[in-house]
């Protein structure tokens, strides 16, 4: 195991850090504007790749990304990065990503599995051909592309979500708006103490509760939509449905008086 560090001037991400990535190494990106368009991190599993605050670069480039090996069971990709953009793709996996507060810029994984993302900042952008575990999004935008494998945890706090793709299970925290504009996926359960702008397709978890503050739209839904289980609603939430157009078949079970339902 071995630490490694961007000392050379080169636009090739591995001749950067100085040559072949060992099992166990943690590589570390900092204090440099050099772009990085080439090149491959994939050679072993690393434990850490660690982006910095004062690493202004891009990495990547016109969508191509550099591919990584953070499969070593804690494998994380902890990006802080400066740059307008990093793409990366795991060769199989990346155990965790951890995007920090107060990153500007944008990551984007372009293939291969993420089994936990946890943004707390930046524009994350999960990919068409990528899978996400579960995704966690504090004080951040996500980008989630379409897919036939559904996210099993979608949480938010602070965040705004655009969304092709379906979750087994969505928890919209206060102040995060998700918008979930495929018709063909669905949402199987939700939790909602924000605003879920949903156009998915039917509903067959468990629950769909509409917590006092929360926003359940279905006035722009795609299709028809039916919840196989009851839609839950506090006093408080808001339930909007369409004034005309697609049928949405649901049983409300009210907590007290329930919440306002709208038509638009």
């Amino acid at each position: 195991m071995a630490d490694l560090f961007n000392t050379v001037d080169s636009v090739n991400l591995l001749t950067a850090i100085g040559g072949a990535v060992g099992a166990g190494d943690r590589i570390f990106l900092i204090d440099s504007e050099q772009d990085y368009t080439s090149g491959t991190l994939s050679g072993a599993a690393a434990a850490l790749l660690l982006v910095r605050s004062d690493f202004t670069g891009d990495i990547g480039s016109g969508g191509s990304a550099i591919l990584v090996d953070l499969t070593s069971g804690t494998g994380t990709l902890d990006f802080n990065g400066g740059g307008a953009f990093a793409y990366f793709a795991p060769t199989t996996t990346i155990d965790l990503i951890v995007v920090r507060p107060d990153t500007p810029g944008v990551l984007k994984i372009t293939t291969g599995t993420v089994t936990e993302w946890a943004a707390a900042g930046g524009q994350n952008i999960v990919a068409a051909a990528a899978v996400v575990t579960t995704l966690s999004a504090v004080d951040c935008t996500v980008t989630i592309e379409d897919s036939a494998t559904a996210i099993t945890l979608l949480t938010t706090d602070n965040a705004t979500i655009s969304t092709d793709r379906g979750a087994s299970a969505v928890v919209c925290g206060a102040r995060s708006t998700i918008v979930m504009a495929n018709y063909a996926r669905n949402f199987a359960t939700m939790d909602i103490w924000g605003t879920i702008d949903y156009r998915g397709g039917n509903s067959a978890g468990a629950s769909t509760t509409i917590r006092p503050g929360g926003v359940l739209n279905l006035s722009k839904a795609g299709g028809n939509i039916t919840f196989t289980a009851n839609i839950i609603g506090y006093p408080g939430g808001t339930l909007i449905l369409p004034r005309t157009g697609p049928t949405i078949t649901y049983t409300l079970t009210p907590i007290g008086v329930g919440p306002t339902i709208l038509y638009q």
